[in-house]
C-alpha cells in the first residue's frame, strides 16, 4: 500500500489478493483461533517463506509429525 499522500494523487485498483496462511504448533495461543485478526500476529516472531518454500515446509512438517504415526 502506498503512503496516504501518494494515494491522494493516484488511482489504485486491487489486481490480486493473496491468501496468507499461518502455521502454529498445537498449544500455541493462536492454534484453533479461526479466524483471528492479523494484528494478533504482531506479538509473535514470524518466518516468511518465498513462493514454493511453503509447500516444502508443509510437506516437511507433515512428514515429521504425521507420517510417523
Amino acid at each position: 500500500s502506498l503512503p496516504a499522500p501518494a494515494e491522494k494523487y493516484l488511482d489504485c485498483w486491487l489486481l490480486q489478493q493473496d491468501q496468507w496462511k499461518v502455521i502454529v504448533p498445537c498449544g500455541h495461543p493462536l492454534a484453533g483461533a479461526d479466524p483471528f485478526p492479523p494484528e494478533a500476529l504482531e506479538k509473535y516472531p514470524l518466518i516468511l517463506l518465498d513462493e514454493g518454500d511453503v509447500d516444502r515446509a508443509v510437506r516437511a512438517i507433515h512428514a515429521k509429525f504425521f507420517d510417523e504415526i
